[in-house]
């Protein structure tokens, strides 16, 4: 995937070598791609992530990897095929079922997930961890884009709704508001060409509520953060994902 954008002229590093196993894990080498600055929030923003997004999902349309990307990471993993609600914890060993508090954020995750199991689309590569602290930017144009080893096949909808929940993200921000989720998800369709279907659109917003949701599970289990925060943000995001 990396070598396909990077062939392409996509704003990434020019993979030099792998993947190639290291032991348990897996090895790549790339170009390092110093400078740069993460895009300020606010203004047109989630209107260049999004652009930024399609140019990526667009160049890779040629790709089929069919089940080589499997499994996805846990934050966009709600087709997981464990025990319990939640998908393995994505940097810790707690695991997250087990934690039977909050009920209504578990309640969140039990309605996202079926919403979610219930969509059917092709499956398409695409960046998973759609954050912008893994992207750079040089005046005002994007630089690189980092963090490959966030790639995954996904429905496009699903994709693109994870990202517009946390393009935001540098960090210290917790992910976008509802209004640049909105943003975001609108500029897509329009460098799309074409609007999503309903049921596109719910999918979108339920892959969004389920990686924020997940998050906040993951947090609450490691006791970091206060998951009540969350909750008016996450039902309205329920509502919207459940058309």
């Amino acid at each position: 995937m990396q070598r396909q954008l990077w062939d392409s002229g996509f704003p990434c590093p020019k993979p030099l070598a792998g993947p190639a196993p290291l032991g348990a894990d897996t090895a790549t080498a790339e170009d390092y791609v110093p400078g740069g600055v993460q895009l300020e929030r606010g203004g047109d923003s989630p209107i260049r992530f999004a652009a930024l997004l399609w140019l990526l999902m667009d160049r890779c349309a040629v790709l089929h990897f069919e089940r080589r990307l499997d499994p996805p990471p846990g934050w966009v993993a709600w087709d997981h095929t464990g025990p319990g609600v939640w998908s393995a914890a994505n940097d810790s060993d707690a695991d997250l079922n087990a934690d039977p508090e909050p009920r209504w954020l578990n309640e969140i995750g039990v309605r996202t997930r079926k919403i979610l199991l219930a969509f059917r689309a092709p499956l398409v590569v695409g960046h998973v961890d759609w954050e912008s602290q893994n992207i750079r930017w040089y005046d005002g144009k994007p630089l690189v884009v980092h963090d490959w080893d966030s790639a995954a096949t996904r429905p496009e909808a699903t994709i693109v709704g994870a990202a517009a929940a946390v393009f935001a993200r540098t960090g210290e921000i917790n992910g976008a508001t509802l209004e640049e989720s909105e943003l975001f998800l609108d500029a897509y369709q329009r460098e799309r060409g074409r609007s999503f279907t309903k049921d596109e659109l719910r999918a979108a917003w339920a892959a969004g509520l389920w990686v924020l949701a997940f998050d906040t599970k993951e947090n609450s289990v490691n006791q970091r953060g206060d998951p009540d925060e969350f909750a008016n943000d996450a039902w309205e995001r329920l509502r919207r994902a459940s058309g």
